[in-house]
């Protein structure tokens, strides 16, 4: 049996041995054992299964198939977090469940279906240079554009979010009074940083003070709005790219080459954006007074609620897709696709109403922050209904291969760009929506039509 379909066979029994596990849970003879670690065990030791047989074939760019990175977001979300959800709560859990397990035949369905794509074409023969004189001209010019917008931006705000009386909510209100267009031009620069680093692996046209120091400064400038999304942006999108290339005239990575940084650097992500809330959440003396965040906030124990923050936005998650099913369609009507295109007209005057703040005004809540997020399967449930479990996880997955498809080509690195950034936004948004809270993903697709013009591509592709 050829690797592929291996892969898609390791996948596809790994889902089946686990929403059997989800079943195990509430069990009768399982009463002695803990329903939540149970799960949790086995959906860990079922995608550790799956990437032993990457392992053995050794080929990092194995990170990028289309599968992977979503697989593992949604393993995440709706195996792990879900499974401990619904041990706690099984008896309104069975329509939510089977949407998951549609969900995933559906992908896998689309998955099985794609054709052999598989060559001996090394990932860095793919590459394509950018024109050297052009290409420096404009990220200087983008560069500097993207932060007198920032300043612009922050004056308009009358101040730094990071440094605000009450960061979690303050960082909202600013935004509003930044405007839309500001923020989507500072957040430009996000894109800026994929391009400075396709270049590093590409053609090196840029040197290493320029691609460090420029990463860095766009990372401080994003810090100081204290909002997370960019960041993980700004670093996830290179970060595959370093997994998959190891560079010019270097010859392909292994996986086991690169599992150690990988491993590493998922440990600064949840680290970093751990704390990041933490402080957010610190920062605010009225949230001080919840008991959940006094005992860490009394106690001095910041790092430990810095730690347990990404653990409770997943379980928040799994909660808030169990609460669709009681919202829709009875006090929110199904939307049949139009929540997809609610960023589009409410994010430029600058108070996005998205799906998420949506549904927190549908529920009467009055928490600081964001809003409601429903999660991929929760949208799709709250646009099309149970048909949702089906349609939006084929058309996405269709979406990916094709993508996929014009990378392996090697037809224009605008192409690869945003392949990387459809696995980038599927795996951090797995939790949240494709666009139940922003209009970034569709801002990224217009940044990368209009760099497709400001800087041709040479037509030869590189030895």
């Amino acid at each position: 049996m050829n690797t592929f379909r291996s892969g898609i066979l390791s996948i596809a029994i790994a889902a089946f041995c686990g929403f059997i596990a989800v079943f195990l849970t509430n069990w009768q003879l399982t009463r002695d054992f803990a329903p939540a670690t149970l799960h949790v065990l086995v959906f860990l030791g079922l995608t550790g299964w799956v990437a032993l047989r990457t392992w053995k074939r050794n080929r990092a760019e194995d990170w990028l198939q289309p599968w992977w990175i979503p697989g593992l977001a949604f393993f995440g979300v709706y195996g792990v977090a879900f499974g401990v959800v619904l041990a706690h709560d099984p008896e309104r859990a069975l329509l939510p469940w089977l949407g998951v397990l549609f969900a995933s035949f559906s992908a896998l369905l689309v998955f099985s279906l794609m054709k052999k794509n598989e060559d001996n074409t090394n990932e860095n023969d793919l590459l394509q240079r950018f024109p050297p004189q052009r290409f420096r001209l404009v990220m200087l010019l983008w560069l500097v554009a993207g932060t007198v917008i920032w300043g612009v931006y922050i004056a308009k705000m009358g101040g730094l979010p990071l440094f605000a009386d009450a960061v979690e909510g303050g960082r909202v209100a600013m935004a509003e009074k930044g405007g839309g267009a500001l923020r989507l031009g500072v957040y430009s620069l996000v894109v800026w940083g994929w391009f400075v680093w396709y270049d590093a692996f590409s053609g090196k046209t840029l040197g290493r003070f320029t691609r460090f120091g420029g990463t860095l400064w766009v990372a401080i400038l994003l810090i100081l709005l204290a909002n997370r999304a960019p960041l993980v942006h700004l670093f996830a999108v290179p970060v595959l790219m370093g997994l998959a290339w190891k560079g010019r005239g270097q010859g392909s990575a292994t996986f086991t080459s690169r599992l150690p940084a990988l491993l590493a650097l998922a440990a600064m992500a949840w680290i970093g954006f751990g704390m990041l809330g933490a402080m957010r959440l610190l920062s605010d003396p009225t949230l001080r007074h919840y008991p959940e965040i006094a005992y860490y906030a009394d106690g001095g124990h910041v790092f430990q609620l810095g730690m347990k923050i990404p653990a409770d936005y997943l379980l928040t998650t799994a909660r808030n897709y169990l609460q669709v099913f009681d919202i829709a369609p009875e006090f929110y009507g199904f939307r049949y696709g139009g929540s997809y295109l609610d960023p589009l007209w409410t994010a430029l005057p600058g108070k996005q109403y998205a799906l998420a703040m949506q549904l927190k005004s549908v529920l009467g809540m009055q928490f600081k922050g964001g809003g409601v997020v429903p999660g991929v399967l929760g949208e799709a449930w709250i646009n099309f209904g149970a048909l949702g479990f089906v349609l939006v996880p084929a058309l996405v997955s269709c979406v990916l291969v094709g993508l996929y498809r014009m990378h392996r080509r090697g037809k224009s690195p605008y192409w690869t760009l945003g392949y990387l950034f459809l696995l980038v936004h599927l795996g951090s948004n797995m939790q949240s929506g494709l666009m139940a809270t922003s209009i970034f993903p569709v801002f990224v697709v217009g940044v990368l039509v209009v760099m497709r013009y400001a800087i041709s591509i040479e037509s030869d592709k590189r030895p």
